[in-house]
């Protein structure tokens, strides 16, 4: 219980706008205390207060969800500007990113491949000329195919989706 609120957030912030709507109205009603002054009126005022912060709760859920993990609500992003690592704190000692900044180049520059060993890494990319690139650096390439561009070269895996990966190269 000591660590309820810190581990439970929402719970902490739903109990502090309860406690803000009977202290706000105790505020405005000093002499009569905090709850006899609720009429009618007053009830559905502090209601529609109270449902749009419940509101604001929820928002707030669903945007601290698809912050830690898109795939809660089964949503993945996709297209260029999405890559795992933004997404996923790897905290693994073996753990290494790396990026074509180091080599001032840009991709399919064979200096961009070279960053990563070839005989214990699975370059895995949604687009084939990336696919293809690592490919014939002489990496062992996942294509995960998102209907576009298929790449020439023959993959060591073609998937349809991140999972569809995981449950190839785990099994």
């Amino acid at each position: 219980m000591k660590n309820f609120f810190r581990n439970n957030p929402m719970a902490g912030m739903c109990v502090a706008m309860i406690v803000a709507a009977v202290a706000t109205n105790w505020i405005l009603n000093p002499k009569s205390g905090p709850f006899s002054a609720l009429t009618w009126a007053n009830s559905l005022s502090v209601g529609a207060v109270l449902l749009i912060m419940v509101a604001g709760v929820a928002m707030t859920y669903v945007a601290m969800r698809l912050a830690s993990d898109p795939t809660g609500f089964g949503l993945v992003p996709v297209g260029e500007g999405y890559t795992v690592g933004r997404r996923l704190t790897v905290d693994s000692p073996s753990v290494s990113i790396r990026s074509a900044d180091e080599v001032k180049a840009y991709k399919t520059d064979h200096r961009v491949y070279a960053l990563v060993p070839k005989r214990t890494t699975l370059f895995v990319s949604g687009n084939a000329w990336d696919a293809d690139g690592a490919k014939k650096y002489g990496h062992d390439v996942g294509f995960i195919d998102r209907g576009g561009d298929r790449p020439k070269e023959r993959m060591e895996v073609t998937v349809r989706s991140l999972a569809e990966l995981a449950a190839a190269v785990t099994t």
